[in-house]
């Protein structure tokens, strides 16, 4: 499933219309459409976490609304790149676990 099929999936399942979606984030309906239909990359993290409250997202939805949305971009998912902007000990742990040679077991960490 790609971002705008998602998108369209989670507004219908709260009986959002486009119209509601558009006017959160002040762009057209047009726009919505055009996301939803594939012909639009997702917007940038600000308008995505308008939509997330908007939407009342899950845990798990908003872990496949924000890897969507990069995955979409082509980009890491939006959330984490905010959070590793904000957070300069986490890109440092990041460089850390990918210069040890070792393959890290990222299972072994859990929420």
């Amino acid at each position: 499933m790609k971002f705008g099929s998602f998108l369209r999936k989670l507004r219908e399942d709260r009986t959002l219309r486009q119209e509601d979606l558009a006017k959160a984030i002040n762009v057209s309906i047009v726009y919505i459409c055009d996301i939803e239909k594939g012909r639009r990359n997702p917007p940038d993290v600000e308008k995505l976490k308008t939509w997330e409250k908007l939407l009342r997202l899950s845990d798990k939805e908003k872990a496949q609304f924000y890897d969507m949305a990069g995955q979409e971009r082509e980009e890491m998912p939006p959330d984490i790149v905010e959070y590793m902007s904000k957070h300069p000990e986490a890109r440092d742990a990041i460089r850390r676990i990918m210069a040890d040679s070792r393959e890290y077991d990222w299972k072994s960490v859990r929420a």
